[in-house]
């Protein structure tokens, strides 16, 4: 697989680990499997969510508002995570898709694609600048936009299954789907981001983040739910 050509998806609540924003443990977690797909050759983009600062609670905004502190918390999580990379020797640059020129490099294609080209992981916030996208449609238009045909998508659990794993024991874990199957997959990504990723026929792995070393295997599609085109 050519270099830059998977993109990560990282929850928020991934860098901070049981309920604070940051944590070393955490953010050393991420650079551990960062580092097992540099050691197979890649140079992986990353998307990062916001949900360790703010998961969109609008009870005292509207939904525009909530959403552009969202996009902000986004961008934290960018600036946090690129710079713990690079403090670990791996480099880093954070993107934003809001101009914020004093404090994140907008996002630009042909800059990100010479950054991979020079060794250099992007990591994404922002969302899309625009309110009533979540930052899974990020992940579908970065992909497209960058050419990839991979995403992993980093969960709380180890796939997708006929029923809710949490709720019924006997629930059966798909190792495998098609795209065109008989299976609501809109629990996986929002609709729009759906419909990206189904457009541009961009693959998906969904698997348990926080499991050593299952990020390397997710590249391989050797854990998780593996969503391919096809029959």
């Amino acid at each position: 697989m050519p270099r830059g050509k998977v993109l990560l998806k990282i929850s928020g609540e991934a860098l901070g680990g049981r309920g604070s924003q940051y944590s070393a443990g955490a953010m050393d977690f991420i650079h551990g499997e960062v580092l097992s797909l540099i050691n197979a050759g890649q140079i992986p983009c990353i998307v990062v969510g916001g949900g360790n600062i703010y998961r969109g609670r609008t009870e005292f905004f509207d939904r525009v508002t909530g959403d552009r502190i969202g996009m902000l918390a986004t961008v934290m999580n960018a600036l946090a995570l690129a710079d713990y990379l690079n403090s670990k020797g791996i480099s880093a640059k954070a993107y934003s898709s809001i101009e914020m020129p004093r404090i994140a490099a907008l996002f630009n294609k042909e800059q990100v694609l010479n950054d991979i080209s020079s060794g250099i992981i992007p990591v994404f916030g922002g969302g899309t600048a625009n309110p009533f996208f979540s930052t899974d449609t990020l992940v579908a238009l970065r992909a497209a936009e960058l050419g990839i045909g991979i995403i992993l998508k980093g969960s709380t659990v180890d796939g997708i299954y006929d029923k809710d794993p949490k709720k019924n024991k006997n629930a059966v874990k798909y190792k495998k789907i098609a795209f065109n199957a008989d299976i609501d997959l809109d629990v996986i990504l929002d609709q729009s981001a759906f419909f990206l990723a189904k457009q541009n026929r961009t693959e998906i792995v969904v698997y348990d983040f926080f499991k050593k070393g299952n990020t390397l295997k997710a590249l391989n599609k050797k854990t998780g739910t593996y969503i391919y085109w096809g029959k």
